[in-house]
C-alpha cells in the first residue's frame, strides 16, 4: 500500500486538472447552442490573469486584422456555479438581513463594494473606458462578425445579435446592418449627441436587417410600446440584451447622461433606455451563455472594451434596483419583478380618466389622446415609430371602460390651444408640436418644435400640405376626429399616422 499511494494520489491529481479546463475549440465548432442562458444561477468566472488587458495592449490596430484562436486560459470557465451568483429566484424576507456575498475582484474590474447608486456607476464607467479602445461606426459589422464569429473564430459567417448560436442562425454581413441596442435618437448615436456611443462595438451590434426595423428605437420589454428580443425565436437574448443596455448606461451616464428609465414612452431628449425593471430581471433570469462570454473574450482580445456585466451580472445590484438608482447601499434585498405590461391587472391601482364629451371648449386643457383599431384603445405618445421619416407616433395600449380609461403606463398629455373656433394648437410639455403633412402622396404626422425640421428632414420630397392647426369634428358620446392639412390622425397597426379620409375608428379624449 506504500508504493501504491503516490501513485493513486497522481492520478486523483491529473483527473482533477483535467476536469477544469474548457476545451475552446469544441465550444466554437459546435453546431448546437452551447448554453441557452435561461435561469442560471451562474455568475461569470473571471479571466485568468494571463489573459488581462496587459495582454491586450498587443491586439491588432486594424478592424479588419484577424483574431488569433484563443487560447484555453481565455475561454470563459465552465466550473461549478459560485454562491455569489445572481440568482432567478426571489428572495425570501429572511433573505433580506443576510450579509451580501461580495464578488472577489478580478484582473478587469477593481471596486469598492461599500459605493453604491450613482457612485458605484461612475466608477465602473471610468473602469470600462480605461479597459480597452473605442472602434469606429464604420466598423462595427466587421468588429461584431470576429467577435461573434461562428463555428469557430476564423469563420467568414457569425452569430447576428438577438439569436441563438447555431448552425441554422449563422449568416454572413450582406445580410445585416448596424443596430444601435442604445437607439440613435435616444443618445446612442450622433443624433444625439453620441457619437463616441455609437463607436463603441459592444453597443453596435450587426443584426438582420428585418429585426432591426421591427425593433426601431423601442424600449426592451414585453409590453405593447416595447420591444422584445425573444421574438427573434432565442429567448436568452433578452439577457445578452439587457447586459448589453446595462453596460451602456454604466458606461456613458457620466460623460453623455444616458439613463434607465422605466417609462417606455420617455421622449426622446430625455436619452433615456429601458425598461429598467425588466432589464434587471432579465439579468438575473438568463445568466451568461458560454458564447455571450466567448464574444465578450474576443472583444477583449481584439483590444476593446468588455463588459462587466457579462463578467458579473451581480454588479448591477450595487447600482440600479426597480425604481432607478439606489440610494441605499445594496443588502441583497432584490425582488424578482414582473416584466412591464400595459394590461391593467388592479383597477385599484391603475390610474382612471375620464372620457371628455363637452367638446365645445377644450382651450387649455391637458388631454390624453387615444385611438382605436380593432377594438383596442391606444393612446398617443410623442415618441417616433421610426428614426427615418415620415414620422409615425407610437400608440401605448389602455383599457377602456364605461367611460374611464385606465393604464398603469405614465401616459402622454397634450395641449389644446384654440387658434379659432374648434381648431387648436396641440403641443407637448417640451414645446413641441403636432403637425399634419402631405409629403408626395404620403400623409402623416409629426412631432417637432418648427415646421421647418419637417420640410428638413423631408427635403428630397415635396410637401404640398403642412399644419399645426387641428380641426376637431365632434362625433357622437365623445367621439371625434382631427384633421390638419388634410391629414387625419388614426390609430393603425402599431402607430398614429395620418390618412387622406375619415377612418372608419374614431378619436377620443380623456382627462
Amino acid at each position: 500500500m506504500k508504493n501504491r499511494l503516490p501513485i493513486l494520489l497522481l492520478l486523483g491529481l491529473l483527473f482533477s486538472a483535467s476536469g477544469c479546463s474548457t476545451n475552446i475549440s469544441s465550444l466554437a465548432s459546435s453546431s448546437e447552442p452551447v448554453s441557452s442562458g435561461k435561469a442560471s444561477s451562474s455568475a461569470s468566472s473571471s479571466k485568468s490573469s494571463s489573459s488581462s488587458k496587459g495582454t491586450s495592449s498587443a491586439a491588432p490596430s486594424s478592424e479588419e486584422q484577424s483574431e488569433s484562436a484563443p487560447t484555453s486560459s481565455e475561454a470563459p470557465s465552465s466550473q461549478a456555479p459560485s454562491s455569489e451568483a445572481p440568482s432567478s429566484q426571489a428572495p425570501s424576507s429572511a433573505d433580506t438581513s443576510v450579509a451580501v456575498s461580495i464578488p472577489e475582484q478580478d484582473a478587469h474590474w477593481d471596486l469598492d463594494f461599500t459605493e453604491y447608486g450613482t457612485e458605484f456607476i461612475i466608477t465602473l464607467g471610468k473602469q470600462i473606458k480605461a479597459s480597452g479602445k473605442l472602434g469606429t461606426k464604420s466598423g462595427a459589422l466587421s468588429i461584431g462578425a470576429k467577435a461573434a464569429a461562428y463555428p469557430n473564430e476564423n469563420s467568414s459567417t457569425f452569430i447576428p445579435f438577438y439569436h441563438a448560436p447555431k448552425d441554422s442562425e449563422k449568416t454572413t454581413t450582406s445580410a445585416c446592418n448596424r443596430e444601435h441596442t442604445w437607439p440613435d435618437s435616444r443618445g446612442g448615436g450622433s443624433k444625439a449627441g453620441g457619437s463616441e456611443v455609437e463607436s463603441d462595438p459592444i453597443m453596435l451590434r450587426p443584426t438582420l436587417t428585418d429585426d432591426n426595423s421591427s425593433r426601431g428605437n423601442k424600449f426592451y420589454g414585453t409590453g405593447s410600446s416595447e420591444w422584445d428580443p425573444a421574438s427573434c425565436g432565442y429567448e436568452a437574448a433578452r439577457g445578452e440584451s439587457a447586459r448589453v443596455i446595462l453596460y451602456t448606461a454604466a458606461c456613458y451616464y457620466e460623460s453623455h447622461g444616458l439613463t434607465l428609465s422605466n417609462n417606455p414612452n420617455d421622449g426622446t431628449s430625455k436619452k433615456t433606455m429601458g425598461t429598467l425593471k425588466t432589464l434587471l430581471k432579465w439579468n438575473r433570469d438568463y445568466a451568461p451563455s458560454d458564447f455571450e462570454k466567448l464574444v465578450n473574450e474576443r472583444y477583449d482580445k481584439m483590444g476593446y472594451r468588455r463588459n462587466p456585466f457579462v463578467d458579473h451580472p451581480e454588479y448591477a445590484n450595487w447600482i440600479w434596483d426597480d425604481n432607478g438608482f439606489r440610494t441605499t447601499p445594496y443588502g441583497g434585498d432584490v425582488p424578482t419583478p414582473t416584466p412591464g405590461s400595459s394590461e391593467v391587472t388592479s383597477r385599484d391601482d391603475a390610474k382612471a380618466l375620464n372620457l371628455v364629451t363637452d367638446l365645445s371648449n377644450l382651450d387649455g386643457k391637458s388631454l390624453v389622446i387615444t385611438g382605436t383599431n380593432s377594438g383596442t384603445v391606444y393612446a398617443l405618445t410623442d415618441q417616433e415609430k421610426s428614426e427615418t421619416l415620415p414620422w409615425y407616433l407610437v400608440g401605448t395600449e389602455v383599457t377602456v371602460e364605461n367611460g374611464k380609461l385606465y393604464s398603469e403606463s405614465d401616459l402622454v398629455y397634450f395641449t389644446f390651444d384654440e387658434v379659432q373656433e374648434d381648431t387648436y394648437n396641440i403641443s407637448t410639455s417640451d414645446g413641441r408640436f403636432l403637425y399634419g403633412y402631405t409629403a408626395g402622396t404620403h400623409y402623416s404626422i409629426g412631432l417637432v418644435k418648427t415646421e421647418q425640421e419637417i420640410r428638413d428632414a423631408q427635403s428630397g420630397t415635396t410637401i404640398s400640405k403642412i399644419s399645426k392647426d387641428w380641426k376637431v369634428v365632434p362625433g357622437d358620446n365623445g367621439e371625434l376626429q382631427m384633421i390638419a392639412a388634410e391629414s387625419y390622425l388614426e390609430y393603425y397597426k402599431g402607430s398614429f399616422c395620418g390618412y387622406n379620409k375619415t377612418p372608419n375608428d374614431p378619436i377620443m379624449l380623456f382627462a
